[in-house]
Order: structure tokens, then sequence, then C-alpha cells
């Protein structure tokens, strides 16, 4: 099904009061699943609907609802790497609490994967007591990532993933570089929702010129990476930051992967620039993926970026430079 059909349907749904209690939304792309949530809330709020139910988008609450500004809708987050019991027990005493503005409550759970076993089981109670215009839900990428429990009391939303030229068409329309746009739609949602925030096309850009540089003192095994991380990379390591970060070496590095083996022409010129100048070799690129996965590893174990970054610059001097894995 795609996006457009399935806001199709939950403006049917809301319109006919059909609207289940609640849904899991399912897929890889984020950016889709919260154009979904969007809709479905100008669907509650909206003024001046069609006669099928469908939002105007322009009215007060549909421009309120899209800049999440509508008191009765609550977004929980992971605290760090999970949801906690506590955060879900905060849900619980939020829905019980009367509308501010609306006749619905809606509560919105980002990354439901990462539910703690103990927030789990507290997020069923909650599903196991549905009341009246109470509703929830569940961004996840797959269902099989949910409680056999939590499923089975869940309907689930497949939102599909749009074309790399279909993400960048909308990153466009919202103010984003082509370039930008382009390099966002080889990488994960979460790089383009960081920036997102309040993109600034010349700090990407700074970011972009970073990462490339710091790229080369991994790739060479150059040890005065850790002084780079010390100066220039300092003032941005916090784990939000790191991730995306890696993210980026991550892509960057299966693009010079690519272009070695013949699969794909660099499209990014300081792939091609690398390659020019260092003479890159397959082996030391399959090791670098190895260790920037590693890196991503140690972090969702929360280690802390800066040190997450040093280590790697050392693994990467240790392997790389003596041409060892």
């Amino acid at each position: 099904m795609q996006e457009q059909a399935i806001t199709q349907y939950l403006y049917h749904l809301v319109e006919t009061g059909q609207l289940a209690h609640a849904y899991a939304l399912t897929g890889s792309h984020y950016p889709s699943k919260q154009q979904v949530v969007v809709s479905l809330i100008q669907a509650l709020v909206c003024t001046n609907k069609t006669s099928q139910g469908e939002p105007c988008h322009h009215c007060d609450a549909c421009l309120r609802a899209k800049n999440g500004q509508i008191a009765d809708v609550y977004t929980l987050k992971p605290a760090g790497t999970v949801i906690k019991v506590d955060q879900v027990r905060q849900i619980n005493e939020w829905l019980a609490t009367k509308p501010l503005e609306t006749y619905f409550k809606l509560v919105v759970i980002e990354q439901a994967e990462t539910l703690n076993l103990n927030a789990a089981n507290a997020m069923l109670k909650l599903l196991e007591e549905p009341d009246p215009h109470r509703y929830l839900l569940l961004m996840v990428p797959e269902m099989s990532d949910l409680l056999p429990t939590i499923q089975s009391r869940l309907q689930e939303l497949p939102i599909p993933v749009p074309t790399s030229a279909q993400q960048v068409a909308d990153w466009r329309a919202q103010g984003v570089s082509e370039f930008h746009g382009r390099l966002w739609s080889a990488l994960p949602d979460q790089v383009a929702d960081y920036w997102m925030a309040e993109y600034d096309e010349a700090a990407v850009d700074q970011w972009i010129k970073a990462l490339d540089r710091f790229y080369q003192y991994l790739y060479t095994g150059n040890d005065q990476g850790i002084v780079y991380i010390q100066t220039r990379l300092k003032k941005q390591l916090d784990s939000r930051w790191c991730r995306v970060s890696l993210d980026y070496l991550i892509g960057f590095n299966y693009q010079v992967m690519n272009a070695l083996t013949g699969a794909d022409a660099p499209s990014y010129y300081a792939v091609e620039q690398l390659i020019q100048s260092n003479g890159a070799k397959l082996h030391q690129v399959l090791c670098l993926n190895d260790l920037l996965l590693e890196a991503m590893e140690r972090l969702e174990a929360n280690v802390s970026a800066q040190l997450t970054l040093e280590r790697l610059v050392l693994r990467a001097e240790d392997a790389l430079a003596n041409h060892n894995v």
C-alpha cells in the first residue's frame, strides 16, 4: 500500500469513527512514517475537512498539527538507547487526564523496538485496556521487533520507502540543497532527521568536510586523527552527533568499496579524490568497514562518543597502517 493510500484509509477511519486504539507503523523510512502521523492528526483536528474527510492542510489546526503544536499529542522517544518503564508510566498518567483542546489524546512512540522488557510489559497493560478516544501509534522497523503479546494488540500499517528521487524532491521542497538531498537519500534516515531539525546548508557542508578529513586519517591509519578529534570535532562530541557521523562514514566507505569493485561509479567527488590520491585498496576498505561497524556497536553500548572515535583511530592505525585486520 502506498503512503497516499494509507493516509486516505486513515481519513476514512476518522470520518466514520472506526479508528482503532493502537497501530504499528512499520518500515525503515522515518520521514514517511512521520508524515502519516501528521496526516492522521490533521484529520482529527481539521476544522475545514472535505466531504470525504480529508483535512484541508491549511487551517490553523492543520498548521499547528504539522508543527507539532497540538497539546493533546504526546511524542515519546528513547531516553538514551532504550525506552524505560518510567516513561511508559508517564504516558499512562498523561492519558488519564482530560484533553486540553480536542476530544482525543494521542501518543506517538518513536523507535518502539527500544522498549526494554519492563517498559514493554507496562505498554502491554496500556494496550489491554483501551479508552475511548485514546490512541497509540508505535513506530517500529518490523512487527517482529516487538513482543508477540504486543504485536497481537496492534494493527499494522506498513509504510513504503519512497524512491531516492522522491526523497530528494521532498527535501528540496523543504529548502535542502540538491547535493545534501542526494547525499541523505543514500544514508540512513537518522542522518536527515538530525540535520532537518534546524537545517543550515553551511553547517552541513562543514560537517561533511570535517568527516571527509577524518576518514582520510582513518583510511591511512594516521594517529593524528586523535588530535583532530580533540580539536576539530571536540565541540560536537555527543552520542547522537557521533551516531549520525558514523552513519556518514560507513556510507562513504561503502561508496569507496563500490567504486573499487566496479559496482558503481563514484557519486561524490571526495570518494573519487580519495581513490586517485591514495591508490585505494579493497582489503583496506573492507577492514575499515569492520572497524566502523565495531565503533557503532560500542556507541550503542553507551561508550562515550569521544572514546568511541579515539579507539576507532587507534584500531585503524594498528590494522591499516600495518595492513593487518
